[in-house]
């Protein structure tokens, strides 16, 4: 709906804002001892600034949408030059800190998110938020996605250039 009511520039500006901060995302989740990128619930720069981290840890929900908004940004706006320059980055940076925090299961053989907020934000440290857990599948398979377009399109150098090797790629399938 925001799409459509809006001028693309604005909506460009803002996933802009958010790849400018990747380095900050980043610096979060190794503070956290986690790979990809955690992006922040309050910063100035990138790095996170909330006087809690156990809540912007258990918070994660809003990687979900970041890419979601990637998603529809492109699909709306068919800017595909942010996607192959920008979106990209934030796409994998998200979908190693997805694949980094989850547990796996052994016993029932599935992969499960600990302690994590829900979106209405009343109902922390809970474990197997549906929202958390289909967000963080579906942008695996939609970075997968961008990644088999990249490659179709001759975009190898900007995959080298993030470190997508197919054995990273068949790990984040797993996750």
């Amino acid at each position: 709906m925001y799409l459509s009511t809006t001028d693309k520039e604005v909506s460009r500006n803002l996933l802009l804002y958010r790849y400018n901060q990747i380095d900050g995302a980043y610096y979060n989740a190794r503070k956290q001892g986690l790979k990809g990128a955690l992006y922040p619930m309050v910063t100035f720069t990138g790095i996170e600034c909330h006087n809690k981290w156990e809540i912007t840890f258990e918070e994660i929900h809003r990687h979900g949408a970041i890419d979601y908004a990637i998603y529809n940004y492109v699909n709306y706006t068919g800017d595909k030059f942010y996607l192959e320059n920008y979106g990209i980055d934030v796409l994998i940076g998200i979908s190693r800190f997805w694949a980094d925090r989850v547990h796996y299961n052994k016993k029932k053989d599935v992969y499960t998110f600990h302690g994590v907020t829900r979106p209405n934000e009343y109902e922390d440290n809970v474990n197997n938020n549906w929202y958390t857990n289909i967000m963080a599948a579906w942008t695996l398979e939609y970075t997968l996605k961008v990644i088999d377009y990249l490659r179709k399109n001759k975009q190898d150098k900007k995959i080298i250039n993030l470190a997508v090797t197919k054995g990273k790629k068949s790990m984040e399938r797993d996750n």
